[in-house]
C-alpha cells in the first residue's frame, strides 16, 4: 500500500493541470482556520467510494498556503470522530508541497450497514453527503432510501399488486413453469395443487381483499404487468449522434420503441430492437468470412437481464423504466437503482458475485422460459457480468465500462476493436520484445482510453490477477507504461518510447520554443518546472524519459558527486527524510539511482546516481 506522500505526489500534477478538485480528491486552503466543510467531504467520501482530503494549498494553482499542520491535523482528527455518525477515522498524515507541510488524510468507504454518514449539527443529526464530480452534495430521498434498504433484504418484488389474479398470467408460460418445477424441484411440487405450487413459488400472496399476484409473480407471468405497473417496462432508442443531439434536419432519434410484457417476453424484444438497428461488420477467418454484430448479443443479453431482475422495484423508483440506448459508437443499458449487496464493484466482471435485491424474482426467473426460445430466462449463479466480459473478449471488443450512483446502475458497451488497425500500427512503431497477446491488448486498451488499471487488465485478457501484476509490471520495465497514482486509484499509463538519438548536433530534440534543451540544467527556483532530466541514462537503459520534478533533480545533482545516504540528503535540502526516501525510491523505479548496499530500510543505506549505461535487466 502507498504512502499518503506517495498518493499526494500521484495526484498533484493532475490537480494542477485541472485547475479543480477531482473526483477523489478534494482540496482546502485552511489558511483561515479549519474549513467549515470539511466534514461534508468526509461524509461524501465515506458514502461514496472514498477519498483523499488535502488541507493546506491553495486552488488554482495548489501551492501550499502555510497553515500549522500539526494543529490542523489534529482538529481533523477530532472532528471526524465526534462530528460525524458514525465516527470516521481516517488515515491522517502529515506531507511535503514544495518543501511545506499539509495536511492529507485518506477516508475509506464505510460498510453498506453503517451508511449513510451524516454531519451532527448542534449534537443532532443534519445531512449526510455524496460525491458528484469535484464537489459534494445532500444525499436526496430517494439515496437515503437506497443507502437504507442496502442494510437488509428488500422485499418489493413480493408486495402484492392489487387487483390482480390468475386472470392475469399468461397461461402458456405458466403451464410451462409448472411442469418444470414438478420435474425439478422435488416431491413437494409433485403433489401440490397448482394454487398451491404459485403460493410456495410467491406468485400468488393474501391480501385483505382475497389473494393477489405479487409484484414478483406479475413480473416474471403477467400477461400483460404494464397494465397495473405502466413504467416497469424497458425503453430502446437509437440516436443518430455520438451526444444524443438532433440531426441539422431535425431528426431527433433513428429508432424509438417502449418494449412492455412479462420479463422474458421483453429480453426477446430488446434483442430484437438492437438487431434491427446494429451494423455487421466482415471478419475474415481462414479462406471464410463471417459477419459479426456491432455488439454480441449474448453479451447484451445478459446485461439486459440483470437490468430487469435487479432494478430497484421500490414504490418511489417504479416511475423510472430501463433504459437501452444505442449511439453510433457505443450502447448504454440504464437502470434504476445502484449496487445491492456487499461486495466489491471491482469483482463485478472478474468473480461470480451473487447478491439479489429482487430474491423473489430472481428465483422465479431460474424457471420461467422465455416464450419464443424456451431457454430458462436465468442461471442465477452470479456470473452474468463474468459472462458478459468473455463474450466481448472472444469478440475483440473491450470489456464493459461499468458505472453506478446510489439511484442507478450504467453498463456501456463500445463498439469499436481493441486491436484495430491504428492500434496493430502503433504498437509496430513500439519495436518492443517478447510480449505476448494479453500485453498488447492491454497497451492498446491504456493508448485508447489513457490508461488500464489491474482489474481492467484482468477483465480485457481474462487472466488471474497475480498474472497481471507480473505482466504490468514487465510493461512498466520495458519503457512501456508508467504507473500513476497509489492505493485504490492506481493505474498504469502509456509511455512511448523515445526516438533513437540523432547524430551529434542534431537540434531536432529541445528545439520547440519554449522548451528547454535536454542537457540544460533546471531552474532550482521554478518548483513548476518538468521538463525532461537533464541526463540520459532512461534512454540507455530502454526505459522512457520521465518528466519529474525539481525537486528530483536536486536529488540527482547531489548525488552526482558522491553516494550519499537519504538523511545527508534531507539536511542538505532543508526537508524531511521521509520525502527524501520517496525521491529517492521514484527515481530507483526509473532507473536513475540505486541502492549501494543490501538493506534498503538501513538509516545507514547509501543511494548513487546510476550511470547512464547501466543495465537493468
Amino acid at each position: 500500500m502507498s504512502t499518503l506522500q506517495e498518493q499526494l505526489d500521484a495526484v498533484l500534477p493532475t490537480l494542477r493541470a485541472a485547475g479543480t478538485d477531482l473526483q477523489h480528491v478534494e482540496v482546502k486552503d485552511g489558511s483561515g482556520g479549519f474549513p467549515a466543510t470539511v466534514l461534508k467531504s468526509v461524509s461524501a467520501f465515506a458514502n461514496g467510494s472514498g477519498g483523499l482530503l488535502v488541507l493546506g494549498l491553495s486552488e488554482p494553482d495548489f501551492t501550499p498556503t502555510g497553515i500549522d499542520a500539526r494543529q490542523t491535523a489534529s482538529t481533523l482528527a477530532s472532528k471526524c470522530s465526534d462530528s460525524l455518525q458514525p465516527p470516521i477515522r481516517p488515515e491522517i498524515g502529515l506531507c511535503e508541497v514544495d518543501g511545506a507541510l499539509v495536511v492529507v488524510a485518506a477516508v475509506d468507504e464505510i460498510e453498506a450497514d453503517a451508511k449513510p454518514c451524516f454531519v451532527k449539527e448542534s449534537g443532532h443529526l443534519s445531512h449526510a453527503y455524496i460525491r458528484t464530480h469535484d464537489g459534494n452534495r445532500r444525499l436526496t430521498a430517494y439515496e437515503h432510501h437506497a443507502v437504507l434498504a442496502a442494510k437488509g433484504q428488500p422485499t418489493d418484488d413480493e408486495r402484492p399488486v392489487n387487483g390482480t389474479g390468475l386472470e392475469d398470467l399468461d397461461q402458456q408460460m405458466l403451464a410451462r413453469l409448472l411442469d418444470r418445477i414438478r420435474t425439478t424441484r422435488g416431491p413437494i411440487f409433485q403433489t401440490a395443487s397448482d394454487t398451491e405450487c404459485l403460493r410456495l413459488l410467491g406468485v400468488l400472496t393474501d391480501t385483505p381483499d382475497g389473494e393477489a399476484l405479487t409484484l414478483a409473480g406479475l413480473l416474471a407471468l403477467g400477461r400483460y404487468p404494464q397494465q397495473h405497473a405502466p413504467r416497469l417496462n424497458l425503453t430502446f432508442v437509437a440516436f443518430p449522434t455520438e451526444n444524443g443531439a438532433p440531426l441539422a434536419d431535425g431528426t431527433r432519434y433513428l429508432d424509438s420503441q417502449p418494449i412492455e410484457g412479462p420479463v422474458p417476453a421483453m429480453i426477446e424484444s430488446a434483442a430484437d430492437a438492437l438487431r434491427r438497428n446494429m451494423r455487421r461488420r466482415g471478419v475474415v477467418v481462414g479462406l471464410g468470412r463471417e459477419d459479426h454484430w456491432d455488439y454480441p448479443l449474448e453479451a447484451v443479453r445478459e446485461v439486459v437481464v440483470n437490468a430487469l431482475m435487479h432494478r430497484d422495484y421500490h414504490p418511489s423508483a417504479r416511475g423510472q423504466p430501463v433504459m437501452m440506448a444505442l449511439y453510433p459508437d457505443r450502447l448504454e443499458i440504464t437502470s434504476p437503482g445502484g449496487l445491492y449487496g456487499a461486495f466489491d464493484p471491482d469483482r463485478l466482471m472478474t468473480e461470480p458475485v451473487t447478491a439479489a435485491r429482487n430474491a423473489r424474482l430472481a428465483k422465479l426467473l431460474q424457471d420461467v422460459q422465455a416464450p419464443t426460445s424456451g431457454r430458462a430466462v436465468c442461471e442465477n449463479v452470479g456470473t452474468g457480468l463474468v459472462s458478459t466480459a468473455r463474450y466481448l473478449r472472444n469478440a475483440g471488443l473491450s470489456p464493459p465500462e461499468i458505472e453506478h450512483t446510489l439511484s442507478d446502475f450504467k453498463v456501456v458497451f463500445r463498439n469499436h476493436t481493441v486491436l484495430d488497425h491504428e492500434a496493430v500500427a502503433w504498437l509496430a512503431t513500439l519495436h518492443a520484445e517478447g510480449l505476448n497477446d494479453r500485453q498488447r491488448l492491454g497497451l492498446a486498451h491504456a493508448r485508447r482510453h489513457g490508461q488500464i488499471d489491474n482489474r481492467g487488465y484482468r477483465v480485457l485478457t481474462g487472466c488471474d490477477g497475480g498474472t497481471a501484476t507480473q505482466e504490468l509490471t514487465d510493461l512498466r520495465r520495458q519503457g512501456l507504461l508508467e504507473r500513476t497514482g497509489g492505493r485504490r486509484w492506481a493505474a498504469w499509463q502509456p509511455r512511448e518510447r523515445p526516438p533513437a538519438p540523432g547524430p551529434l548536433g542534431d537540434k531536432s530534440e529541445g528545439a520547440s520554443p519554449g522548451r528547454r534543451p535536454p542537457n540544460a540544467a533546471a531552474d532550482p527556483r521554478d518548483p513548476a518546472d518538468t521538463g525532461p532530466l537533464p541526463v540520459a541514462p532512461a534512454e540507455a537503459s530502454g526505459v522512457a524519459a520521465t518528466r519529474l520534478t525539481t525537486r528530483h533533480r536536486q536529488v540527482l545533482d547531489l548525488l552526482g558527486d558522491r553516494p550519499a545516504t537519504s538523511a545527508q540528503l534531507a539536511d542538505s535540502l532543508g526537508v524531511t527524510r521521509g520525502a527524501v526516501l520517496n525521491w529517492l525510491r521514484r527515481l530507483e523505479e526509473h532507473g536513475l539511482a540505486h541502492t549501494t548496499q543490501p538493506g534498503r530500510r538501513s538509516r545507514n543505506q547509501s543511494w548513487a546516481r546510476t550511470p547512464p549505461h547501466a543495465s537493468f535487466d
